[in-house]
């Protein structure tokens, strides 16, 4: 229970939601767009409002992107069609917590997406997929549609949806039990998550790494990497309540009934400092009934049970049925009411049996064991006893425990046997270390090949590391001479040509003219060139300078009054050279456009990032003086530009001249 817990807490913490007074004005003048536009439009329109108001149904969210899903795919437009596609599936399984309505929405769409080349969009499709089966215990269909996610993510050079993929993929083989290939997977995903610096996920991926070693009894590795994960949380903004909450569950394992409720209490503390609160507080209260039921504390179990049962539908349905459903057999079997225990018991372990959680049927099964125990029936009490310890020690047997120590505990692993060894027949105990010595002599054999893979791969990172250098080293270096060399060179060149031709005849004066005027164009091209180039400025805070450079000299000599808008920005954080100067291009040549074809007196730049897009655009307050100027070089420049980034360019010049960019993050 408590895996499938942890990772509907995570996916919950990478939603985003929009405050409802900020859209009101964007999201009416939207719609009426949508009503007098048709087709191409149409569907424009639709696209930018089911962005805006993403997983929001105060505006009908799942009405607009079924709408707009639809009209795309009547228009061709395959890649809005299996992005939104992949949306919706997300929307319907990780925040409605309603898998079999995302896997209705997959079949659907299913085989409209195979001549897509965009390949990101049909990883996340098969990546949100895969959640909707792991949800409903399909573990084999999970992985399926996980691996096929890793596989578009690796066409597209997607790190980050590598790492989402790997990291799934681990978690659900830790649910099947297949511990050894799950710590691999999850270290992948740990890897490229600690290159990316995505401090969130590397938490989420230590939570996951402590919940396999807990379900082989390793509860120090588990605290060990869960003490990690807390140290990773300098925000302290509630990313770790997931972590208290899988160490509430090893302190039950281990019968320590302090742990567990003071562990609970943390994780419900955390979890009053994030946004999705409303969502994680259910279980956490459930399990706060169960905890304190199990510790006989019936004051303080029905002061919580009074809190779940004040707001059913918010306490008891959805995700959160099942805990309600343990808190009442707990709570029956606290107040000795057997019968009703029994009942509850069974039709827990029923479903813990459909879900194949294997950990949960051991405790079901004990549980009843207990219970029939209590009420004299002993030969009841003694069948699901024997369930319980034959799960249990399945669970626990040395081919899952080696497996595991492998990749991260093998020498405390052989400390144990040989523990257990040590009360056997001398025969046992002779076997056990000649087996021992086996081992560590193929061990020895596999740390010498592993070290030296380390430190072949390090290399090689290194010498990629240097090259980038070199390369950023590089380019600083000729932006710096082309400002200083040439740069004087043209300065120089233009302040003569003026001084020539203030003493000039008047037949030579213009042409002295037009070669002061070239070399100030010159330097000023050189200087988009030099800035174009320079690695050092490679953000946010560069970009948004030399926007606002040009825009006030450009608007600045033809008074027309302009504001730049930002959202989502992070000043220094880093920027791609080539996305850094498409966009400044781009925004110089809408520019220059609105002061040649508007007859504008004001004017608004506005620049915006999310999750997976940066989104500019720029619009004017006048009407279009010249409409043929739409078919001219600068408009096919710029949307060259932005097809080089893989993004979409659309202009409006029906109320006044507005350029609208969005390309991937």
């Amino acid at each position: 229970m408590r895996g499938k817990f942890v990772l509907l807490l995570i996916l919950f913490s990478t939603i985003a939601y929009s405050q409802k007074e900020e859209l009101t004005q964007k999201v009416n003048t939207l719609k009426e767009q949508i009503a007098q536009s048709e087709k191409g439009q149409k569907l424009e329109a639709l696209e930018q409002l089911t962005y805006l108001v993403e997983f929001n149904e105060d505006y009908k969210y799942t009405e607009l992107a079924t709408e707009t899903v639809n009209l795309a795919v009547e228009l061709d437009s395959l890649e809005l069609a299996t992005r939104l596609t992949g949306d919706q599936i997300y929307y319907r399984c990780n925040i409605l917590n309603k898998p079999k309505e995302g896997l209705a929405l997959y079949e659907d769409f299913k085989g409209k997406e195979m001549s897509l080349t965009r390949y990101r969009y049909r990883s996340n499709l098969h990546l949100y997929t895969g959640d909707c089966y792991s949800s409903l215990g399909q573990f084999d269909k999970a992985i399926e549609q996980f691996e096929i996610s890793k596989e578009f993510a690796q066409r597209s050079n997607s790190k980050i949806r590598v790492a989402q993929a790997l990291y799934r993929i681990g978690f659900t083989k830790g649910s099947k039990g297949e511990f050894a290939a799950a710590s691999q997977d999850l270290r992948a995903a740990n890897t490229i998550y600690t290159e990316l610096k995505d401090t969130l996920n590397r938490i989420n991926v230590k939570n996951a790494l402590s919940i396999l070693y807990s379900q082989n009894g390793f509860f120090e590795e588990a605290q060990k990497e869960r003490e990690e994960a807390i140290a990773l949380n300098t925000k302290n903004d509630g990313s770790v309540y997931g972590v208290y909450y899988n160490a509430s569950a090893d302190a039950r394992e281990q019968g320590d009934l302090d742990g567990w409720i003071s562990n609970l209490e943390k994780s419900l503390e955390e979890s009053k400092k994030t946004p999705y609160k409303n969502v994680i507080q259910p279980n956490i209260f459930n399990t706060l009934v169960i905890a304190h039921a199990t510790a006989g504390n019936l004051q303080k179990a029905r002061k919580y049970l009074k809190i779940v049962e004040s707001d059913p539908e918010k306490y008891t349905t959805g995700n959160a049925a099942q805990y309600y459903l343990e808190a009442q057999k707990q709570f029956a079997f606290a107040e000795k009411k057997y019968t009703k225990a029994i009942e509850l018991g069974k039709q827990h372990l029923a479903l813990k049996k459909e879900e194949q959680s294997f950990v949960e049927i051991y405790n079901a099964e004990n549980f009843l064991a207990k219970v029939y125990a209590k009420q004299g029936n002993k030969a009841a009490s003694n069948v699901h006893k024997n369930e319980y310890y034959q799960i249990k020690d399945s669970i626990s047997s040395a081919q899952n425990v080696r497996s595991l120590a492998y990749f991260q505990t093998l020498y405390e692993t052989e400390k144990r046997d040989l523990k257990i060894a040590a009360q056997s027949s001398e025969l046992e105990l002779l076997e056990t270390r000649n087996r021992v010595r086996m081992q560590w002599f193929i061990i020895a054999g596999v740390i010498g090949l592993l070290s030296l893979l380390v430190l072949f791969l390090r290399n090689k990172y290194e010498q990629k590391y240097q090259k980038r250098l070199a390369v950023e080293q590089l380019r600083a270096k000729i932006s710096a001479d082309l400002h200083d060399d040439v740069g004087s060179l043209l300065t120089g060149l233009s302040m003569q040509s003026e001084i020539l031709a203030l003493k000039a005849p008047d037949d030579i004066k213009p042409k002295l003219q037009r070669i002061s005027e070239l070399s100030r164009e010159s330097m000023l091209k050189m200087r988009d060139a030099v800035w174009a180039m320079d690695s050092r400025k490679d953000n946010w805070q560069s970009l948004i300078d030399r926007i606002n450079e040009f825009a006030s000299e450009t608007f600045g000599a033809k008074e027309i009054q302009y504001t730049l808008e930002e959202k989502n920005l992070t000043n220094q954080e880093s920027l791609s050279g080539p996305i850094r100067q498409h966009l400044y291009l781009v925004a110089k040549e809408a520019v220059a456009n609105i002061i040649k074809h508007s007859d504008a007196s004001s004017a608004v730049i506005q620049l915006e990032k999310s999750r997976t897009t940066i989104a500019m655009n720029i619009k004017d307050n006048g009407t279009v003086i010249q409409k043929q100027a739409a078919a001219g070089l600068g408009l096919s420049n710029m949307k060259d530009r932005i097809k080089q980034l893989e993004g979409d360019l659309s202009i409006d010049a029906t109320q006044g001249y507005q350029i609208s960019i969005r390309v991937p993050a």
